[in-house]
C-alpha cells in the first residue's frame, strides 16, 4: 500500500533578520543576525516529512533563477521528490523574517513569485502524483482556488487531506469539508473562528467551530502551551516539552506538520498523551546491565515522526543499541546538556 505523501505548497528563499524589535515606519535599525536559507511553508513541510522518512512528492512551480536551484538542491539532499514547472518570466519567492531577540518570535512577509500563479491546471498535470496519495498536504501560500482543487482530487482518490490553513483567510464548509485535518496556530484559529485562543479549554472552542464548518478533526498548536486535537469525539491536549531557551520559532510549525503528516502516512494513531511511555526493549536493556532506573529516562514524547526519548547523557549508547536491536523504529534519541539544551545524538530514522 502507497505511503506516499504529495504537498502542494510553495517553496521561498528566506531572509531572516534579528533585532530587538521591528522598526517603525521611516526607521533604520541594525540588526545583530542575517540568515539567507531555503522556506516556504509546503517547502519545510516536505523536508520535515522526508526527513522523517516520509516518501514525499512536492507540487509547485519555481522561476529559472538561483533560489529555483537552490529549491531543487535542497530537495535532492532531503529526499524530496520534486513536481515542478519553470516559469523564467517569473521569479522564484522570497520571504523577509524578523525575528525578535530574546523571544524567538517572528513577523514574515511572504512574495510567492511564480508559485502565486499556481493553478487548477497544474494539479491536473500531476493528477497520477495525487491519484497514488496516502496522505496529501496543503497550505494558503498559493492561490485557494489551487489548494482547493487539490483537497478535491485528492480526497476522491481516497487520500487523508491536511490543510494547514496559513496565512489564515476566511474558509468555509466548501473548503473545509475536504479536510480530514485543520491544523492551524493559536492566532490562525482566532481568525478563522472568531474565538481567541489563549489556553487548550479555548482552542477546543475553536476547533469545534472548525468541525462545525465541516472538518474532520482540528489540531491547533499552541506554541509553549503545546498543541490540542480534536475531533467531536475525543479531545487530547500535549503540552509542549521543554528542551531549553527558545531560539526561533520559524518553521515550527512546519515541522510539526510534517511530522503529523508521516505519522498519518504510516498508519499512527491520534495518540498524543505518550508522556509515560518508554519501549520494552529500553526497560529490558536497564534490567539486564543494571545502569539506569526509570526515572533515569528523562522523557518520552511524540511530535509525529514517532517516539523522541530523552535519557541521561551517558546512557545513549546502550539505549540505542537495544532499540536496534529490539528493532523498534522509528525512534530518535538525545540526551539533555549541562545548559539544559536537547542534543540529539543519534537517530533511528
Amino acid at each position: 500500500m502507497s505511503k506516499a505523501i504529495v504537498i502542494l505548497g510553495v517553496f521561498v528563499a528566506d531572509t531572516a533578520y534579528t533585532a530587538p524589535r521591528q522598526p517603525v515606519m521611516g526607521e533604520t535599525l541594525i540588526g545583530s543576525r542575517f540568515v539567507l536559507g531555503p522556506g516556504g511553508k509546503g517547502s519545510n513541510q516536505s523536508v520535515a516529512a522526508a526527513k522523517a522518512g516520509g516518501d514525499v512528492h512536492m507540487i509547485t512551480r519555481l522561476g529559472q533563477d538561483d533560489f529555483a536551484k537552490m529549491a531543487l538542491d535542497l530537495w535532492a539532499e532531503c529526499g524530496v521528490t520534486p513536481h515542478v514547472s519553470h516559469h523564467p518570466e517569473s521569479y522564484t519567492g522570497a520571504a523577509y523574517i524578523f525575528i525578535e531577540e530574546g523571544s524567538g518570535n517572528n513577523a514574515i512577509i511572504v512574495s510567492p513569485g511564480a508559485a502565486a500563479e499556481i493553478a487548477v491546471a497544474d494539479l491536473e498535470a500531476r493528477a497520477s502524483v495525487i491519484n497514488t496519495a496516502k496522505v496529501f498536504m496543503t497550505q494558503l501560500e498559493q492561490p485557494l482556488s489551487a489548494a482547493k482543487h487539490g483537497l478535491s482530487m485528492a480526497k476522491s482518490a481516497g487520500a487523508l487531506t491536511i490543510l494547514n490553513p496559513a496565512p489564515a483567510q476566511e474558509l468555509g464548509r466548501d473548503i473545509l469539508g475536504l479536510c480530514d485535518y485543520v491544523t492551524p496556530n493559536e492566532i490562525e484559529a482566532e481568525q478563522l473562528t472568531g474565538v481567541k485562543v489563549t489556553t487548550p479549554e479555548t482552542a477546543q472552542l475553536a476547533a469545534q467551530k472548525l468541525l462545525n464548518l465541516g472538518a474532520k478533526a482540528a489540531v491547533i498548536t499552541l506554541g509553549e502551551q503545546g498543541a490540542l486535537y480534536h475531533d467531536g469525539q475525543q479531545t487530547l491536549h500535549q503540552p509542549a516539552f521543554n528542551c531549553g531557551a527558545v531560539v526561533e520559532t520559524t518553521g515550527a510549525g512546519d515541522a510539526f506538520n510534517g511530522g503529523f503528516a508521516v505519522a498519518l502516512a504510516e498508519g499512527q494513531g491520534i495518540e498524543i498523551d505518550l508522556d509515560a511511555w518508554t519501549p520494552p526493549a529500553v526497560f529490558g536493556w536497564m534490567a539486564e546491565v543494571g545502569k539506569i532506573q526509570e526515572h533515569e529516562m528523562l522523557k518520552t514524547f511524540n511530535c509525529g515522526i514517532g517516539m523522541v526519548l530523552i535519557v541521561a547523557a551517558d546512557h545513549v549508547d546502550g539505549v540505542m543499541s537495544a532499540l536496534s536491536d529490539a528493532g523498534e523504529t522509528p525512534v530518535k534519541l538525545g540526551h539533555v546538556t549541562d545548559d539544559g539544551s536537547v542534543t540529539y545524538t543519534g537517530s533511528l530514522l
